[in-house]
């Protein structure tokens, strides 16, 4: 499975409550791959393209622990699956969010479309969110983060 995900596939996950998530993948990247989460909210594993072209991002681009989320399924109370295919929604935007990784003197950044990989100074690094991959836990206390502050 993991070897199948592509730039553009969409998906779906939730926490096995009847309400369904939806996100697209934006590019394979060092340890993952980085992908939108759009503020699509449905009762069902299904939507059409009107619905995913007029969607907005949820939070900024993230990178997803893909080999457990999707291929291994770690999480049994959750269900993440890719459910269809799409020119990347916003992708100029994408490219425009980075990542970091490294140690103090040596960071480098990495766009979400894992197109540009540049060395970035101290201040950058305290800036940029770090090159780490979420698992089915760690995306929900984002997203529970960002429904209890509205924003």
């Amino acid at each position: 499975m993991l070897r199948f995900i592509r730039a553009g596939d969409v998906f779906c996950f939730t926490r096995n409550d009847g309400t369904y998530f939806f996100g697209q993948i934006i590019s394979k990247i060092l340890c993952g791959h980085s992908a939108q989460i759009f503020d699509i909210q449905l009762d069902q594993p299904t939507l059409d393209a009107g619905q995913l072209v007029r969607a907005s991002r949820l939070m900024q681009p993230v990178v997803l622990d893909s080999y457990s989320l999707f291929d291994r399924k770690s999480d049994v109370d959750s269900d993440w699956r890719i459910v269809g295919r799409h020119e990347v929604i916003d992708a100029h935007n994408a490219e425009q969010h980075f990542f970091v990784y490294g140690a103090t003197g040596s960071w480098t950044k990495v766009n979400a479309g894992n197109s540009i990989e540049c060395p970035a100074s101290e201040m950058e690094a305290k800036s940029l969110s770090p090159l780490t991959p979420l698992n089915n836990f760690k995306v929900w206390l984002a997203i529970d983060a960002i429904q209890r502050t509205g924003s």
